[in-house]
């Protein structure tokens, strides 16, 4: 359900010869992006993902957001 709280797509960015999704944050306000990146062992790692959204949206969100489920589960009560 993580990803529910940034955008559907993220952009693909090259640092350095590097290839990196950046997950840009829906929050109101926020402009922040945590970028992942593809050629190291943690590439599939959302422990930033977690740590921004408990920084921006709250713990509690969060927590509600796991209890649902799905990510689908959590895109429906946030578009409502």
């Amino acid at each position: 359900p993580i990803y529910a709280f940034f955008a559907l797509e993220p952009t693909i960015e090259y640092i350095a010869g590097r290839c990196s999704h950046v997950f840009w944050c829906t929050a109101k306000g926020c402009k922040k992006g945590v970028r992942r990146y593809l050629d190291k062992s943690d590439a599939r790692s959302t422990g930033n993902m977690h740590k921004h959204v408990k920084a921006c949206w709250g713990e509690g969100v969060l927590q509600k957001a796991f209890k649902m489920g799905g990510t689908t589960a959590v895109l429906r009560v946030m578009l409502e």
